[in-house]
């Protein structure tokens, strides 16, 4: 049950799933700390949380769930719960900067836009963490230029309240934290949706994979999930002789994992500082061919991603 919210409709609602994570109070005290007016923000944390983390106040409301519940789903009750003219999403193991709230609702104001994602910042140590931010998010972090994006991850990203109800939120088909903002963003872009991204609205992870196996492990399972949650990625790869058989597959897995390493360095300068991390960057992409190598050789297997089935309660309030 939801605590009883105030009357005055604030202009954003920043939502959290959680379970338990102890590094949550540090994600509220981040936003606590934030320059934006924050008599306009409202914090929904959604899940399951200690309560003397999850004190309630003027800003933070805490939606228990009841048990645990996939990210996904814990978003979808956030929205329905949510009264803000802008939803913003980040997780409960980041740290948003003190402006930013302040740099993401800026970009709204330039030009016709419903969905602004941010930045993050490259973790200071950590060899696997660092790869993990390079190969799960490169392009999402903040040394890089402002414009487009084909995606937009959940844990700094933001959609007009309106544009995202329009969309059923997303998808509960993913039984773990592998691709459902991946693929609300290729659906946002297939219905004509500019994904806008601005460095400058940065939060620090703090949960950057720390292990190979863990990093490895990911990447396999989000290439598994890449065909299917991106509308292009089969006509990509697909239609070549050496993809209807197996043993090929595997061959040119390496080699496309080098190219795809290979164009990260070569695009910018600034990869040439981290050198180091090539040999664990090109493992994660060797573990993500071998996900999407996985899934095509057995295409004929339904679909495990459904459409988002319609929410009622997150339609405009």
């Amino acid at each position: 049950m939801s605590q009883t919210a105030p009357t005055t409709r604030p202009q954003v609602s920043v939502v959290i799933p959680t379970l338990n994570a102890p590094t949550l109070a540090e994600t509220l005290a981040a936003l606590r700390g934030q320059r934006y007016d924050l008599s306009r923000v409202e914090v929904l944390v959604v899940g399951v949380a200690a309560p003397d983390v999850v004190q309630a106040d003027g800003l933070v409301r805490y939606i228990d769930t009841g048990g645990p519940v996939s990210a996904a789903r814990a978003r979808n009750v956030g929205l329905a719960e949510a009264r803000g003219e802008i939803i913003c999403f980040t997780d409960d193991d980041c740290r948003p900067a003190p402006d930013w709230l302040e740099k993401l609702l800026a970009a709204y104001q330039t030009g016709d836009r419903g969905v602004v994602g941010g930045g993050m910042s490259l973790p200071r140590r950590g060899y696997w963490a660092q790869c993990d931010a390079m190969t799960s998010a490169y392009e999402q972090l903040n040394f890089q230029p402002a414009g487009p994006r084909r995606q937009l991850p959940s844990l700094n990203f933001s959609m007009r309240r309106a544009l995202l109800a329009q969309f059923n939120g997303f998808s509960e088909s993913f039984p773990k934290a592998a691709g459902e903002d991946s693929h609300l963003s290729a659906r946002l872009r297939q219905a004509g949706h500019t994904l806008w991204f601005t460095p400058e609205a940065v939060v620090d992870h703090l949960g950057w994979r720390k292990s190979g196996p863990a990093v490895l492990g990911h990447a396999h399972l989000f290439g598994q999930h890449s065909v299917w949650i991106q509308p292009d990625m089969e006509r990509f790869v697909k239609p070549p002789f050496f993809f209807r058989h197996w043993l090929l597959m595997l061959l040119i897995t390496p080699l496309l994992a080098g190219w795809i390493t290979g164009r990260m360095y070569l695009r910018q300068r600034r990869m040439c500082r981290y050198w180091v991390l090539l040999p664990g960057i090109y493992l994660a992409q060797v573990a993500w061919g071998l996900g999407v190598t996985r899934t095509l050789w057995r295409r004929k297997t339904p679909s495990p991603v459904q459409p988002n089935p319609v929410h009622p309660e997150t339609s405009d309030k």
